[in-house]
């Protein structure tokens, strides 16, 4: 089903009210993160793309755009300033624009 972001944050706000570990009764820190990382690739138009394509479900290998970028920098820490960022994107797979938004949050 293609849920709209309004309805991924709806169904987000709910289950987090249930799993926030500050809920004596039902909290649970570990499927708190879980959510959390969840939420974050199918907010994100690049990560949700490549989640929808690869049908990846494996925490360790499925990275969000951010996690693509951090992982980048630290492998090849001088090629982020000697490429062009139109190069950077196409290497890891997410649009010139999502990179840039990383990188100014980054700063």
């Amino acid at each position: 089903e293609d849920a709209t972001p309004a309805v991924i944050k709806k169904a987000f706000r709910a289950r987090s009210k249930v799993l926030h570990p500050d809920n004596p009764v039902t909290g649970n820190e570990d499927l708190f993160l879980e959510l959390n990382r969840a939420y974050r690739i199918l907010m994100d138009p690049d990560s949700r793309h490549i989640y929808d394509t690869t049908g990846n479900k494996d925490d360790e290998s499925f990275k969000t755009a951010e996690e693509l970028y951090t992982n980048f920098v630290k492998k090849y820490p001088l090629l982020e300033q000697r490429l062009p960022q139109v190069q950077i994107a196409s290497y890891l797979g997410i649009t010139p624009e999502t990179l840039s938004r990383i990188r100014r949050q980054r700063m």
